[in-house]
């Protein structure tokens, strides 16, 4: 990586994040190394450690860093950065924490281990729909997903229930296709952000108002039921938008709260899934998602270089906190979904070189045979698609294009939809089921996929072997 130019006092905090691997790995006897505008703190155990510590700065920042007069010159002007020293500070006892930004993830290697949050073991499933740029049919492909989903319930003549958030608060396409629903909500997703983070009341009492302001808002789909939580009710709330999902991780040794906060108001609805439009571009209002392996993440993207680019990009900061095993239902890798293809590009070969590109990034040092866990599907362009008015128009125009059909295909691999199937398994069966599942560390649900799956694997070798 070419060396930054220390224009200000940001340039130099980021050469010690990345010197550091974000502040978790300091030099001996170190205890913080915070950069602020007008100077460069090091807290120390000891003064013992001063003369190493100022070796390590000089190798850090050559001749920018002068020892004598205890500065990091700037290169814009005759400025510098003052660096004073802080002995007989206590060294952290405890790893730092790392936490679902961009700005601490890109500073974090691929070997490090990172604390993944504590997996969802009930319903609702968790899926995040996000895009580097505009104009991806993402917003679309969430649409079909929710078809999809609604339709297999149709199929098996059962009953699900879905809540859809928008939470891209920069271009929530979702809400302005909604503005002129009969029933709309009286809640929005800003709301929620507020409420979670400044609650008059207990988090119970919190989710449970929220969860009965959608139900009033409601919709009915044969036997199943669709919540949506729009991103906001009014232009003024859009315009003045006091939290935002980094305000609800801020506390200390914290991370992954919003997925949480989620979740439960998933369960607060009876919600078997929770589908999420993340919006687009790298911030802080789609990364603690963006990067939480508990939700099916979708990464929706054409083959335009700035949207392959940046694709990859958050490819190559999401496998740093992907999961370290592939036999793994409690978490989740990413997928990517690549859209408005013809056979004209798949054909050419620009299109292999994105599919190189999209595994490369993802794929994990402890990966044998350069292979990755990342899923790619492919959709084909629709002009159809192009202009979608409200969510009726997005049904009607979906129908018949290869994003549902993609949509479909992900729905029908769904275990929940086993649910049935476990229901009318002998009793004898099930309690066999039942002591497998135990002794796995699995419920009954999961214990039946990891069958299916296995069965599915042993027939797909037996038939190569003929």
């Amino acid at each position: 990586m070419k060396n930054l130019r220390l224009l200000t006092w940001l340039d130099v905090r980021r050469t010690i994040c990345r010197k550091t691997n974000y502040g978790t790995k300091l030099p001996e006897g170190v205890a913080r190394m915070d950069s602020f505008s007008n100077a460069l703190e090091i807290g120390l155990d000891s003064d013992k450690n001063i003369d190493s510590v100022k070796s390590t700065l000089k190798e850090w920042f050559g001749d920018s860093y002068q020892e004598n007069q205890s500065i990091i010159q700037l290169d814009l002007g005759n400025e510098s950065l003052s660096v004073e020293f802080s002995p007989g500070e206590q060294l952290r006892i405890k790893d730092k924490y790392i936490r679902p930004f961009w700005d601490e993830i890109t500073y974090i290697d691929a070997n490090s281990a990172i604390k993944l949050p504590e997996p969802y073991r009930e319903n609702p499933n968790l899926l995040a729909f996000y895009s580097f740029n505009d104009g991806v049919e993402k917003t679309v492909n969430l649409v079909a997903y929710l078809l999809a989903l609604l339709d297999k319930a149709k199929q098996l003549d059962n009953q699900i229930k879905v809540l859809v958030i928008d939470a891209a608060l920069n271009t929530p396409g979702l809400t302005y296709w909604n503005i002129n629903e009969t029933d709309k909500s009286s809640i929005s997703y800003i709301n929620f952000l507020e409420l979670v983070h400044y609650s008059p009341v207990d988090e119970e009492q919190t989710l449970l108002f929220i969860a009965q302001e959608l139900q009033n808002s409601s919709k009915q789909e044969g036997k199943s039921t669709v919540y949506f939580l729009p991103a906001y009710i009014n232009d003024e709330q859009l315009l003045d938008i006091e939290i935002l999902p980094e305000h609800i991780i801020t506390y200390p040794n914290k991370g992954w709260e919003l997925g949480d906060y989620i979740h439960k108001l998933g369960q607060a609805v009876g919600a078997d899934y929770v589908l999420i439009d993340l919006g687009s571009g790298l911030n802080k209002i789609s990364s603690p998602i963006l990067l939480d392996t508990r939700f099916q993440r979708f990464l929706v993207t054409t083959i335009n270089e700035p949207s392959v680019a940046g694709t990859a990009l958050c490819l190559s900061q999401m496998k740093k906190v992907a999961p370290k095993t592939s036999n793994n239902d409690k978490y989740y890798d990413p997928s990517v979904i690549l859209s408005m293809l013809t056979p004209e590009i798949i054909a050419s070969p620009a299109y292999k070189e994105v599919l190189q590109r999209f595994q490369s990034a993802y794929i994990q040092s402890e990966q044998q045979n350069n292979s990755t866990m990342l899923e790619i599907a492919e959709t084909y362009l629709a002009p159809e698609l192009l202009y979608i008015d409200n969510w009726e128009d997005a049904s009607s125009k979906l129908a018949s294009t290869s994003i549902l059909e993609n949509a479909a295909n992900w729905a029908n691999k769904q275990v929940d939809f086993n649910k049935i199937i476990l229901e009318n398994l002998d009793p004898v069966v099930i309690e066999k089921l039942q002591v497998r599942a135990t002794r796995q560390g699995r419920n009954l649900l999961e214990e039946l996929k990891v069958i299916v799956e296995e069965a599915l694997q042993e027939e797909t070798i037996s038939l190569e072997s003929k």
